[in-house]
């Protein structure tokens, strides 16, 4: 998931708000942008995901605080815009020519923050931990179905070396998902609190539920970081965190995607400018099927077909994206294959009639206002279903709890998903027994195609399997994908280098980030 809300809320609700997760009015304006002897100051970026007050700092485990994790640890490679790998935390590396090799040459200059050098054997743990299933990560999916720990060796202490036991040709650019930040052997056990890692910064304050602070690391490899101490406040409601940013209470928001109403505001704001950048970021509609009345693919399908996705598009995301097809793979990837879902009422309620609803159905659909989008998405699709007899009952949570309370819980509830390449969107979100398989969908076919797409480094090979998966997923599986989403950051105009050179989708780069 990622983050966002479409209410308009006045400053005493973002007073109130502020309170409610811990961070006080004064707290808040205290935290004043001061420079340092190195002229860097403080960056305060406000954040949506409060998760309950449950966030951390583990990026291998459940509740991270995504936002600040590329601050906190590096990675073994890193993508570019066009999500190519590159070395970060290693030097290069090379691949057998059936992709069950691989190796890894590992930088000789990268200290941990607490002074600790950086070894091969560090990956090493990392990975293994990321596998072990009581760390709970969504990233073993991407991992597992070709390689074991016992697969994972460090011949010396700058080589990583990984014996795979089936092929991988993706993966070095899957080694840059954000559950992969790299920690130091031995600490998984305090990690979630302590996020010592390589970044750029170190943690200072880690507060339950309250405002986060980063330091400039000295010891980074690429030299200091431009900024002296990153400030992360969670503000569950989007329209609280676009009152912080206007009342200069913040600098940044970097991970929400505003309502067009709030992209006014910040744009008519002389002190604030709007990033917007095409992307993968997929809304959804999730279906358990391992649940009735969603176990019955009839069912599924017949949900799929009352959507009118442009519709969709141009009511909620005001035409600032693209339809999806209910495929997740983003319309720019060179992987991504997909036929047309075209809306079809009768067809709707001839499946529902097949699977014993002739007289149409009711359901409840969860949401909140998360994001700008789950609310108008969720009333959108009520709308649509209902000429098809599908009567729905919105569910509404408050923002704050919605993750703990609904993901992974409810049987029908919106969700969203932050852009990934083909392979990692289609095996970490879908894939039988990932963890972050939301919709608890099976399908063998489905599974088959991507574990030869693994195996085979034929590029055209791989593209006819991924379209056979994506189709697959499309017509059978549990997410209704309407659209894809351009993504708005919002910033201070005295936001310096942001977003980062070669960054995907307007994020930071938090190394070259300053304030002018």
């Amino acid at each position: 998931m990622y983050q966002n809300s479409r209410a308009r809320t006045s400053r005493r609700q973002f007073l109130q708000l502020a309170v409610m997760v811990g961070v006080t009015a004064s707290g808040v304006s205290a935290c004043s942008a001061g420079t340092s002897k190195q002229g860097g100051g403080t960056l305060r970026v406000a954040f949506g995901g409060t998760r309950g007050g449950a966030f951390n700092l583990d990026p291998a485990g459940p509740n991270r605080l995504y936002e600040a994790l590329s601050a906190l640890y590096g990675y073994v490679v890193v993508l570019d815009e066009k999500h190519q790998p590159h070395p970060d935390l290693v030097t290069d590396w090379s691949v057998s020519k059936d992709a069950t090799q691989w190796s890894f040459k590992v930088r000789s200059n990268v200290e941990f923050h607490d002074g600790h050098p950086l070894t091969s054997s560090d990956i090493a743990y990392t990975l293994k931990r990321v596998l072990d299933p009581e760390t709970g990560s969504a990233g073993a999916s991407l991992l597992a179905p070709s390689l074991t720990p016992s697969g994972i060796s460090t011949p010396d202490t700058r080589t990583l070396r990984l014996d795979l036991k089936a092929p991988n040709s993706n993966l070095a650019a899957t080694l840059a998902s954000y559950q992969f930040g790299i920690i130091r052997e031995g600490t998984g056990t305090d990690i979630a609190k302590t996020g010592i890692g390589t970044g750029p910064f170190r943690l200072k304050e880690f507060p339950p539920g309250g405002t986060v602070v980063l330091s400039r690391s000295d010891s980074y490899r690429k030299g200091p970081a431009r900024l002296d101490e990153l400030h992360f406040t969670p503000i569950a409601d989007a329209g609280a965190r676009v009152n912080a940013l206007l009342a200069g209470q913040v600098e940044l928001l970097y991970s929400d995607s505003l309502a067009p109403a709030d992209l006014a505001r910040v744009a008519a704001d002389p002190e604030c400018r709007v990033v917007r950048a095409p992307s993968g970021t997929w809304d959804v509609i999730v279906m358990n099927c391992a649940a009735k009345p969603f176990s019955d693919v009839r069912v599924r399908q017949a949900f799929k077909a009352v959507v009118d996705q442009k519709q969709i598009l141009d009511v909620v995301l005001s035409g600032k994206g693209g339809v999806a097809d209910n495929n997740p793979v983003a319309l720019g990837d060179p992987l991504r294959a997909s036929t047309p879902s075209i809306r079809d009422i009768p067809k709707a309620k001839r499946l529902l009639a097949e699977a014993g609803y002739p007289n149409g159905i009711d359901v409840t659909l969860h949401v909140a206002p998360y994001t700008e989008t789950f609310l108008p998405l969720a009333q959108a699709y009520q709308q649509q279903a209902a000429e098809a007899g599908i009567r729905v009952k919105l569910q509404q949570h408050s923002a704050d709890n919605y993750v703990a309370e609904t993901f992974g819980k409810a049987d029908f509830y919106v969700d969203y998903w932050g852009p990934r390449p083909a392979a990692q969107a289609l095996n970490e979100v879908f894939l039988t027994g990932s963890a972050n398989n939301e919709t608890h969908w099976s399908n063998s076919t489905f599974d088959d195609a991507l574990s030869q797409a693994r195996a085979t480094t034929d590029i055209a090979r791989q593209k006819t399997l991924y379209a056979q998966a994506q189709r697959t997923l499309a017509d059978d599986g549990g997410a209704i994908i309407p659209v894809f989403e351009d993504i708005s950051r919002a910033a201070r105009k005295n936001v310096a280098n942001f977003p980062g050179k070669n960054q995907p989708d307007a994020r930071p780069d938090y190394h070259t980030l300053g304030l002018a």
